[in-house]
């Protein structure tokens, strides 16, 4: 649609996931054919490679249970929104489930107005198949295993990868802890900068410049171990924003107008689905 050769793809939590294993197909195939890589650069935000790691639920899973939950959304065809809305709020029970129960049953209080909390209700359905593969990638990692697993006849090495990569994470996520982050950017090829947000999972994204007490944390390389990571990391106050912006500034070309002869505008933001 950009009508450009090169994009800069940026991916958040599942997204991220697909984002790095594009990254790693174009420069395999580039390497094979001589073609450009059509992968600038890459950004994974809030996403972890490392899936057994980083599940909260992944060791309270046997494979019974696993293979129960694939047939039940097998028969559906899909896995129904709320129920998935369940799964992820029984990951922070006291956050999403006990203090508004309190607040709002016991004491008769209005749950307070937050765009958070509203954007976490658009909830979505997921089919059957999305939902069996990551029932299966909760307990081994096979996207950290070179060659585990093959997408279009092409075997994974996230070690291919050749685009420089910006990795985000939220000190206090609860569903992508920050370490499994680390490791996953450990994981990647090319050149790889990670930032640490002292925020949770969906606030590590939104967190605008005028917020208070945010910070935020960088090194100019990349070592073995999060926590000394942590340690030798250098605080920088306020939002991320910035920082990615000038990252990706230098990676990117001229600002040019939209060029979409080939792809006729719909309608305006947001889109009639929102309002269907």
């Amino acid at each position: 649609m950009s009508g450009q050769s090169s994009v800069n793809l940026m991916g958040f939590a599942a997204g991220g996931m697909l984002t790095a294993i594009v990254s790693s197909l174009f420069s395999h195939t580039s390497d094979a054919t001589g073609a450009s890589n059509p992968v600038n650069s890459a950004t994974l935000a809030i996403t972890s490679l490392q899936t057994f790691l980083a599940s909260q639920i992944g060791p309270r899973l046997d494979e019974p249970l696993i293979q129960a939950a694939k047939t039940l959304a097998q028969l559906h065809d899909v896995t129904d929104a709320k129920e998935l809305a369940s799964n992820f709020a029984w990951l922070c029970p006291n956050h999403l489930l006990w203090n508004p129960l309190v607040s709002n049953y016991y004491h008769g209080e209005e749950s307070a107005d937050h765009d958070l909390f509203y954007w976490n209700n658009d909830t979505q359905r997921t089919t059957a198949g999305l939902y069996s593969d990551f029932l299966s990638m909760t307990n081994d990692n096979p996207l950290l295993e070179p060659n585990k697993l093959t997408f279009c006849g092409i075997p994974l090495d996230l070690k291919n990868i050749q685009c420089d990569t910006y990795t985000l994470a939220g000190s206090c996520d609860h569903i992508t802890p920050w370490e499994s982050c680390y490791q996953s950017c450990l994981a990647l090829g090319g050149q790889r900068q990670f930032v640490l947000v002292n925020r949770g999972h969906a606030r590590s994204l939104v967190c605008p410049i005028d917020v208070e007490d945010t910070c935020y944390y960088t090194h100019t390389d990349i070592i073995n171990n999060a926590d000394d990571w942590l340690c030798e990391a250098s605080q920088h106050d306020g939002s991320w924003w910035p920082h990615w912006r000038d990252w990706l500034s230098k990676r990117s070309g001229e600002k040019l107008p939209p060029d979409n002869r080939q792809s006729p505008i719909l309608g305006p933001a947001p889109g009639r689905y929102v309002f269907e």
